[in-house]
């Protein structure tokens, strides 16, 4: 795993959450509990990606991804973008895998 890049990553979904900040269907929960912990998941997120933790660094990638687009608040082409570019390869394209 390449630490730039991982850190790289973390960074831009931390973006994309702050983005979605007060903007959640219902505020109490998602803004006081949920999206909170993501964030201090990222935070942790990038200290593992620095210390080679990176069995840990995926599970947490995989989980923080999974609750953000079960929030609405990223799809699943933004994240394997993200994923790609985290590996150093191209960014998927959804018309590379039309079902035509």
């Amino acid at each position: 795993m390449n630490t730039e890049l991982a850190i790289s990553a973390t960074k831009r979904i931390l973006g994309i959450l702050e983005t979605h900040k007060g903007k959640s269907q219902t505020p109490n929960e998602i803004e006081d509990y949920q999206i909170p912990h993501l964030r201090f998941m990222l935070y942790q997120m990038a200290n593992y990606a620095a210390t080679k933790d990176q069995d840990k660094f995926m599970r947490w990638l995989g989980f923080v991804q999974g609750a953000m687009w079960s929030l609405g608040m990223t799809s699943i082409e933004e994240m394997k973008n993200i994923n790609l570019e985290m590996r150093g390869l191209a960014a998927y394209q959804q018309e590379d895998y039309a079902w035509d």
